[in-house]
């Protein structure tokens, strides 16, 4: 058979089932709590927060945000929470008046980021534990490190880039250079240009040297710079011209073709150079608006408070959590209703537990006649006469899966009970290792006399070996013991006579109920099932589904049908205690023994008749 999904746990009933390792591991985590916050006292955590604008400059760190705003915004939080601000700070925290002891490490771990997504805010906020000057300093020394690392980085990117500029700078004055001595030696066979050349030469070192002199001067220098330099090019230009009438030099033409684009571009590259440092000067720095860390406020959850109650969080999840990993490994019964699913029989009674009532005695039916168990056991014997009587059956074996679930208290209740009913009940004890129901309503002496022993291997009669038990005025239950002689439980139980035994109880009883050792750990305990009619199935409040789906199989194979089943062990209902009916016939003491034309009217009786 499948598995039983009513007892797939679920959170709530595997902690409600579990309760009490729920509540211990709920107690364990908050101890521990408790613990942890004795020998860690409570520190108050100080949070400072200083904030700032920033802007793209198009320079520096904001490069290759393609023009995105919220991308640059999350590039400088990145940056701000790099091991290279923290590193800075750290150095920078160290310098204050007083000095600020923070490792880089102590940074990172207080440092929090904060942005939005709807603006160019950045809000940096520092934790530090029991010293509020410490969070003040701390957000301050990031921001500080912050800018100075984007300031730094903006000043690097652009001297790079003018590095780069004076390389091809120095690269093309070293080829003019070359050019203009190549030129010249063209033109020293030429008398009549020598003075010109003369000229254009210290034109070219002149240019030269206004241009390096370019790059440091002011406004006012560097507008007669560049005055100076447009006479100088309007000189060369002459010279060219006038050199070039007349002359038909291919190679000549060329050196001065190259000489005027390396000039071209040296003029290029200048005002490039030019642009880039105007550019840096007149950029706005990265950070357009900050406002400083001024005072550091303790947060409202500091303090022991909060450690209890994530103890006793986790503690209470853990408890859930181990309630559900064993109710899940652990498949038992939790309701009268849930074996149903698996005998395919119907339930007859729910017997309470007797520790809930306060009862002492395990006979409630003989010692405590006006209880809940006691009505319980009556409605059991009840519910057995009418299912047998329609099933036509008079012997009935009573087995569990195994040890422990209180078969022989109740089949000792509920004969009690059918014997006050008027019954002629007869009561074989056949669990032969195990004598508790003798012992229950005989005594240890009742273990000493004759009984199922005799009577099957020796041919003792069955009046002889039966002992008689007093239930009420006129009513008796009787008791077949297992006997004295030492047999093969299994090799009595096959023979004829023990067939023969059962025949003649069935003729002269109402109902014939055997106490059977557990089906699943004995196995003449199956024999025993085969002299029967039917079989009563025991579960107990808790009992395995596993176990009582093997004992189903076993029956089955056997070919014994289940009358029904008694759920044992049932947590007290409040509907168990309201008793009405035979509570009546208890609370009259039961005045008398009913007439013969009253037992005549129970099936019992009926089938007696016949």
């Amino acid at each position: 058979m499948s598995e039983n999904t009513l007892t797939e746990p679920t959170l709530f009933s595997a902690a409600w089932r579990y309760r009490w390792l729920v509540v211990a591991t709920t107690v364990l985590a908050l101890a521990l709590g408790i613990v942890f916050v004795t020998l860690n006292p409570a520190k108050t955590v100080y949070t400072a927060r200083a904030s700032m604008v920033v802007q793209a400059t198009a320079g520096g760190l904001d490069l290759g945000t393609s023009g995105s705003p919220q991308r640059f915004v999350a590039n400088q939080v990145e940056i701000l929470r790099s091991a290279a601000v923290s590193d800075l700070a750290s150095r920078i925290a160290e310098q204050e008046d007083p000095p600020i002891a923070l490792a880089p490490e102590d940074i990172a771990g207080g440092l929090q980021v904060e942005s939005s997504s709807s603006s160019d805010l950045i809000d940096v906020v520092f934790s530090a534990v029991d010293d509020p000057a410490v969070a003040v300093g701390g957000a301050n020394a990031v921001v500080a490190a912050y800018k100075q690392l984007v300031t730094s980085e903006k000043t690097a990117v652009t001297s790079a880039a003018l590095q780069r500029i004076d390389a091809q700078l120095a690269t093309l004055d070293e080829r003019a250079q070359t050019i203009a001595g190549q030129i010249a030696e063209k033109l020293d066979e030429d008398t009549a240009l020598i003075d010109l050349r003369k000229q254009y030469e210290d034109a070219v070192v002149e240019i030269v040297s206004l241009q390096g002199e370019a790059q440091t001067a002011d406004a006012t220098r560097l507008a007669e710079i560049r005055a100076r330099l447009g006479d100088l090019r309007n000189l060369i230009a002459t010279y060219r011209s006038i050199r070039s009438i007349g002359r038909d030099d291919p190679v000549l033409d060329e050196l001065q073709a190259e000489q005027e684009q390396i000039l071209a571009r040296r003029d290029a590259l200048l005002e490039r150079r030019d642009t880039i440092s105007i550019d840096v000067e007149l950029s706005p720095d990265v950070v357009a608006f900050s406002s400083p860390a001024q005072v550091a406020m303790p947060s409202p959850d500091s303090g022991p408070g909060r450690v209890l109650a994530v103890a006793i969080m986790m503690g209470l999840l853990g408890g859930v959590g181990l309630a559900y990993l064993f109710a899940s490994r652990l498949h038992v019964f939790h309701d009268r209703m849930e074996p149903q699913m698996i005998l395919g029989a119907p339930l007859l009674a729910d017997i309470p537990d007797f520790t809930q009532e306060g009862l002492r005695t395990l006979l409630p039916v003989r010692d405590e006649p006006r209880s809940a168990s006691a009505e319980a056991f009556r409605f059991a014997a009840a519910s057995l006469e009418l299912k047998m009587t329609r099933q036509n059956a008079k012997s009935l074996v009573i087995i569990s899966p195994t040890l422990g679930a209180g078969k022989s208290t109740v089949l000792a209740n509920a004969a009690l009970a059918a014997a006050r009913q008027g019954n002629r009940v007869l009561l074989i004890d056949a669990d032969f290792g195990n004598q508790a129901l003798t012992e229950l309503l005989a005594g240890d002496e009742g273990t000493l006399e004759p009984g199922l022993t005799e009577v099957v291997g020796e041919g003792l009669s069955l009046d002889r070996a039966i002992r008689k038990i007093e239930v009420g005025p006129d009513l008796l239950l009787s008791l077949l013991s297992r006997g004295r002689q030492p047999v093969a439980a299994a090799d009595l139980l096959r023979s004829s006579a023990a067939r023969s035994l059962f025949d003649t109880a069935k003729e002269e009883y109402d109902l014939v109920l055997v106490d059977a050792p557990p089906l699943l750990q004995v196995a003449y305990a199956s024999t025993l099932a085969g002299l029967v009619d039917t079989a009563l199935v025991l579960v107990a409040h808790g009992g395995s589904t596993s176990q009582l789906e093997e004992a189903r199989s076993r029956l089955s194979l056997i070919g014994v049908p289940i009358l029904g089943y008694v759920y044992n062990g049932s947590p007290l209902r409040r509907e168990m205690t309201v008793s009405e009916g035979s509570t009546a016939d208890v609370l009259g003491d039961m005045a008398g023994p009913r007439s013969r034309g009253e037992k005549s009217k129970s099936g019992f009786g009926k089938r007696r008749q016949r």
